[in-house]
């Protein structure tokens, strides 16, 4: 159980074990689903994601846009995406261009809604009971399981993340739902649990989504309409078939990119949640500039244990990073070496640390 005050930072690279996407594949894969091909005067070949949008004249009204309107707009996202560093970044230089952003974040909710969907994570309509559901692959995850719900009994896991019996927080930068459906899947598999009493749990959670998501979590028999959008959503075709013009601003508003203004009083949140955490991890994460701005308070953390993942980094950057974080804490000798591990994934990240996650609470016992 984590007794002690810890917050979990995830970014892209923490949630690959379940098939979901680092930036630069997401890239690459926003500019396969957004090619148009014209074989004839009436026909459009391509994904199936454009086909749709531009084959549906009463998605298009629905939208406001045309069908010359989206065809350009796929355009320009397609052939400049990879011109700048980030897919925010070129978002933000097109923020003029109305049908460049709307196109760009359908896309994105679209392509996250499929890699849900093909997930390990996943749990069909049809198979609700915990006895037909499939195994999910190994994961970091699964060793923060283990922490969540050591000593948790059947009669207690309805408590499991009180902040009396876990003090945990999880902040996290992906638009999908993987953490949260992760925590479901774990509920009925560990403690054979109804799917309503598990959903109920993981409400419970305290999960901050800092950009947003494709929509509130919610379980697989729950109606989209009424209670957020299931975990996979029908493979995203729900969205351009199912959704109401006040459901489709509310998707829109839902997903943020870091170039875009950010609610004040939500970063204040996280930043006070950063800065009262005792032990913080960073998992999976790019450090992006304005990212770190979000997270580090003005005030000096208070943690004792920091550290973060650094593969695919090199080391003069994590270097940076490292000072950057060590800059904003109180006791930064305290911290033994750099924060920023240059050779560690999730999986060895935690595994190094773990003892120390669990240190506290075996000294209370």
């Amino acid at each position: 159980m984590f007794s002690e005050n810890t917050v979990f930072v995830l970014g892209a690279g923490s949630n690959l074990d379940h098939g979901f996407l680092l930036g630069s594949t997401l890239r690459s894969e926003l500019k396969k689903i957004l090619t148009v091909r014209e074989s004839s005067e009436f026909r459009v070949e391509g994904d199936k994601f454009i086909r749709s949008l531009l084959g549906g004249s009463s998605y298009r009204q629905l939208w406001g846009m045309s069908a010359a309107d989206i065809s350009r707009a796929a355009r320009i996202i397609r052939d400049g995406i990879d011109t700048k560093p980030s897919i925010d970044e070129f978002m933000d230089i097109h923020a003029s261009d109305a049908a460049v952003v709307k196109l760009a974040k359908l896309a994105i909710a679209w392509t996250i809604l499929t890699k849900e969907a093909a997930s390990d994570l996943f749990v069909p309509l049809q198979q609700v009971r915990a006895d037909e559901v499939k195994p999910v692959k190994a994961s970091w995850l699964f060793s923060v399981w283990h922490l969540l719900t050591k000593g948790v009994r059947t009669g207690e896991v309805e408590r499991l993340f009180d902040k009396a019996s876990n003090n945990v927080t999880f902040v996290t930068f992906n638009y999908d739902r993987s953490l949260e459906q992760f925590i479901y899947r774990m509920l009925l598999q560990t403690y054979q649990l109804h799917p309503t009493t598990a959903g109920k749990i993981v409400e419970t959670a305290d999960i901050r989504h800092v950009y947003g998501t494709v929509g509130a979590w919610s379980p697989p028999f729950a109606t989209p309409k009424l209670m957020g959008r299931p975990f996979g959503s029908r493979n995203g075709l729900d969205l351009l078939y199912d959704g109401s013009e006040q459901e489709w601003a509310r998707m829109l508003a839902s997903i943020s990119t870091y170039t875009e203004e950010i609610r004040p009083e939500t970063t204040r949140a996280i930043q006070a949640t950063i800065g009262d955490a005792k032990q913080l991890y960073f998992m999976g994460m790019g450090y992006h500039s304005q990212n770190m701005e979000i997270l580090l308070p003005k005030k000096n953390l208070d943690a004792h244990t920091i550290a973060g993942t650094g593969v695919g980094l090199s080391p003069t950057f994590c270097e940076a990073v490292s000072q950057r974080v060590l800059g904003r804490t109180k006791k930064p000798e305290s911290l033994n070496g750099g924060v920023v591990r240059v050779d560690r994934d999730c999986s060895a990240m935690f595994h190094e640390f773990a003892h120390r996650m669990d240190a506290y609470h075996l000294d209370r016992s």
